[in-house]
């Protein structure tokens, strides 16, 4: 594994927050852009011009909004990616020389599945079986000892390329089962 230079894989290609508080705000500012531009449409549409520019404000200042949540949210999780070997699975926090990292043998892997949130399919292998509050809101719940990653075909192939063969199939039913995405 030392000699070999491995292959990194980015965690997640979409949105997470790191708080409840950060994911009510990112949808306040949602709800504030629609309602903007609507009020946008409709003052254009009636002809009033009296407010417009009150919207056109709030709509930009919307949009600042969520960029920076975003931005937020890439420091936060977007840089840690994720490598496959012989012996397991290293985790890293970011692509720095001096980031944190953690590994999982696939002798301690205890369970593999492919779980569906509101935006994406994760894929994990875990050294415990996966608690309820774990599942519930995935991938912010889990415990230390969770390694997991956004589906995606390349690195689901390098997964499955060092994945023991103990859970080959089950995982190969749980992709035809629940991914209906190539």
């Amino acid at each position: 594994m030392e000699n070999k230079k491995l292959k990194r894989y980015q965690v997640t290609q979409c949105l997470r927050f790191a708080s409840k508080g950060i994911k009510a705000l990112f949808y306040a500012g949602v709800i504030l852009e629609a309602v903007s531009l609507i009020a946008i449409a409709v003052s254009l549409i009636i002809g009033s011009k009296t407010v417009i520019g009150l919207f056109i404000i709030t709509g930009i200042l919307a949009f600042i909004w969520m960029f920076a949540i975003r931005l937020m949210s890439d420091n936060t999780f977007g840089y840690a990616n994720i490598s496959f070997y012989e012996g397991g699975i290293i985790f890293r926090q970011s692509n720095a020389p001096d980031s944190k990292h953690f590994t999982l043998r696939w002798g301690d892997c205890i369970e593999c599945g492919i779980l569906k949130t509101r935006l994406s399919y994760w894929v994990y292998a875990s050294d415990h079986k996966l608690s309820q509050a774990e599942r519930k809101e995935f991938p912010e719940n889990v415990e230390e000892g969770v390694f997991y990653f956004n589906y995606a075909l390349n690195t689901w192939e390098e997964f499955m390329t060092y994945l023991p063969e103990r859970f080959r199939a089950y995982m190969n039913a749980e992709k035809a089962a629940k991914i209906k995405i190539k």
